[in-house]
């Protein structure tokens, strides 16, 4: 996804560039279609040759040329630069490039395509500076903060972390999800590729590879198994699907996390629950130590505060 988004923006910009560069060469051409503008040009350049060849400098015929040539343009609505190109950006000149490295200009429309694509606006409308811990209470409170200076950090320094699996537990309404979504606009406003689904979401998602022709599966996987940070919000909510939920949820859990790619859980369930709900397996690599991190919220649910 990153790298088609800022492939595109670079596109974009290249055929911007040209469409201004054209722009800029028929201009020129209607104005040296004008026989007074064409013919002080013309004389403009033969003075200037013939000062140059006798090695004449700051001659008078060629500022008197030069003088006539210019008035020749405004007399037609032609400004002295008219005909040169102006780059948008002025640190890059256009090239999308500044020593070696992206400009600032292709950046921010990256991360715009980026949030666009991700939809990061409407499935993580949560940000890190929405939070308020005036209806916690102090554990919870503690709890929270905690998680998120971890969190801040966390996306920060992506991908140079040890924890690809981040768990969040509690009950309903304890901020679980703001959180995930916190973490997700974060990323994506690093640069970092995230998406936020529903447990429902990403249960159909997985059926409709599950019943798809062969020759779709990746296709319809793709983002899952490739963005940055993966959310799947309320896990234990979708329906049981066999052959489905817990198979395509333990393959793509350890496919993300081969490629050291983060996936972030949010559930109302307990440990026991998501043991007793998925199995061995992917409760182990959900409270594995080495590779996950599971935290419980404690307190009641906020919104009925």
């Amino acid at each position: 996804m990153k790298k088609r988004i800022l492939e595109q923006v670079l596109s974009d910009l290249k055929h911007k560039v040209q469409a201004r560069e054209n722009a800029l060469a028929d201009l020129r051409l209607k104005a040296f279609e004008n026989p007074e503008i064409s013919k002080a040009q013309a004389e403009y350049a033969r003075v200037k040759f013939d000062a140059l060849m006798k090695g004449v400098k700051n001659d008078e015929n060629i500022k008197k040329a030069r003088l006539n040539y210019e008035n020749a343009l405004k007399k037609y609505g032609y400004g002295e630069n008219a005909f040169e190109y102006q780059p948008i950006c002025s640190k890059c000149n256009d090239t999308g490039f500044v020593d070696g490295k992206i400009c600032s200009c292709v950046y921010n429309e990256y991360i715009a395509r980026l949030k666009n694509e991700c939809d990061i606006e409407a499935r993580a409308p949560f940000s890190f500076a929405d939070s308020n811990t005036s209806k916690m209470t102090r554990e919870q409170t503690d709890a929270i903060n905690k998680l998120y200076g971890f969190s801040w950090e966390y996306v920060s320094m992506y991908p140079n972390v040890k924890k690809h699996i981040l768990v969040f537990m509690g009950a309903t309404g304890t901020g679980k999800s703001c959180l995930a979504q916190a973490i997700a606009r974060k990323a994506v406003d690093h640069g970092k590729s995230a998406l936020v689904y529903s447990a429902y979401e990403f249960n159909t998602t997985c059926l409709n590879c599950h019943l798809a022709p062969i020759d779709e599966k990746d296709n319809i996987l793709y983002n899952l198994m490739t963005a940055d940070f993966v959310v799947i919000d309320d896990l234990g909510t979708e329906p049981m699907l066999k052959n489905v939920t817990c198979e395509y949820l333990q393959l793509i859990l350890d496919e993300r996390l081969r490629s050291g790619l983060t996936t972030i859980i949010t559930t109302n369930l307990s440990e026991i629950q998501l043991k007793e709900r998925y199995g061995e397996r992917i409760f182990s690599r959900l409270c594995d130590a080495k590779h996950s991190l599971m935290r419980r919220i404690p307190g009641k649910d906020l919104r009925l505060s």
